[in-house]
């Protein structure tokens, strides 16, 4: 079975983001990875540095649509925060 994707895009950091519902096959991982996403597993998502047309054309094979990010960047760096914060309690 093959995995389905969101894409979203956030102006406020100018990256893609890709959210898969299960593990890529080996095809699918390579053209991602080939394109510049990065896997960030505390998110469980992949991410691309910045915004370009041959990223977004991926990101819109996959998912079919890119969406506005519903995350901003304080909220990202609040989330961050804690994770490390639990991280510094042990």
């Amino acid at each position: 079975m093959t995995a389905t994707f969101t894409a979203t895009y956030s102006p406020e950091d100018n990256k893609l983001r890709l959210y898969a519902d299960r593990r890529l096959d080996a095809e699918t991982y390579a053209r991602v990875k080939d394109m510049g996403f990065k896997w960030a597993p505390k998110q469980e998502l992949f991410v691309a540095p910045a915004w370009n047309c041959t990223r977004e054309d991926l990101a819109l094979e996959l998912a079919g649509e890119i969406e506005p990010e519903e995350m901003t960047l304080a909220e990202r760096a609040q989330m961050k925060a804690e994770r490390l914060d639990a991280i510094a309690d042990k």
